[in-house]
């Protein structure tokens, strides 16, 4: 039976000397507690909730949650944003026939969200010094950057001028974050010869001297420009180009430079110089 009010009615006393008069009572019947607690779940920083489940304790007669009115709704404060921690699940807003709820609290656990982190491979002439390594950065939640981090990790590697040629790993290590787990991915540094650049030379294109100090010259017939690049790739000379052309350097930091030649036929030609 529902919650709410019975009727009582006594009947079928018998005595020698009395005779009865009935009067009925009252069966009240009230609403039984029910347990309601939110399931425990765990989701990465930087996603959204997802639908939090509820557990109840305390059914009777075959009753489920089939039997309540009003379901229960399970939230937390927990957002995108919240860091990396703990947080509670409350619930609130059922309603049922015959059960009043004892709300208890349950658990988000906000687990460091997986972010990889590379190194650009690099290239440097034998003699030189390694360039700055360039990571990149793959895994990156609410529109976030590096500039979040607690701690970047430190790209090393085991070339120095006196190395030979070859091929030799820049490797990542250390760093941390509070919201973020680290996955590395290594890349490679290749030294080359300090030849100059032989792909423009094989191409009936000198340049001297290469090494160069303040300027060089490159010669060529039907040269139309010469543009200059840095190993960002960032272009940091451009100059219109003839038969012989003197190429100041003076005011560029030593290092490796990317040359890039055109002709007055659009013929592209790449090579590199040193600056020392």
């Amino acid at each position: 039976s529902n919650v709410g009010n019975y009727t009582i009615v006594p009947s079928g006393a018998e005595a020698q000397n009395y005779s009865f008069v009935y009067q009925n009572g009252t069966l009240t019947i009230t609403k039984r507690f029910l347990s309601v607690t939110p399931d425990n779940t765990t989701r990465e920083y930087g996603d959204y909730n997802t639908s939090f489940t509820v557990s109840y304790s305390g059914f009777v007669n075959g009753d489920n949650a089939g039997s309540i009115s009003t379901d229960p709704i399970a939230t937390s404060e927990a957002t995108q944003t919240s860091d990396v921690g703990t947080y509670d699940i409350t619930c609130s807003g059922g309603n049922a026939i015959n059960y009043d709820f004892t709300y208890n609290t349950g658990t988000l656990t906000v687990t460091k969200a997986p972010l990889t982190i590379g190194v650009y491979n690099a290239t440097r002439m034998q003699g030189q010094a390694n360039p700055n390594f360039t990571l990149f950065y793959s895994g990156f939640k609410n529109n976030e950057n590096y500039l979040v981090l607690n701690e970047l990790p430190v790209a090393i590697c085991a070339a120095d001028e006196t190395s030979s040629t070859g091929f030799y790993e820049i490797a990542l290590s250390g760093g941390s974050d509070n919201n973020y787990d680290y996955t590395f991915i290594n890349g490679t540094l290749e030294v080359t010869p300090l030849t100059g650049i032989t792909d423009l030379s094989a191409q009936g294109i000198s340049i001297y001297p290469n090494p160069a100090v303040d300027k060089f010259f490159i010669e060529c017939e039907s040269l139309l420009l010469i543009k200059l690049y840095d190993m960002l790739g960032k272009e940091v000379l451009s100059q219109n180009a003839k038969d012989k052309t003197e190429i100041n350097i003076s005011h560029l930091p030593n290092g490796i430079y990317s040359v890039r030649v055109i002709s007055k036929e659009g013929v592209i030609r790449n090579g590199k110089v040193v600056k020392q």
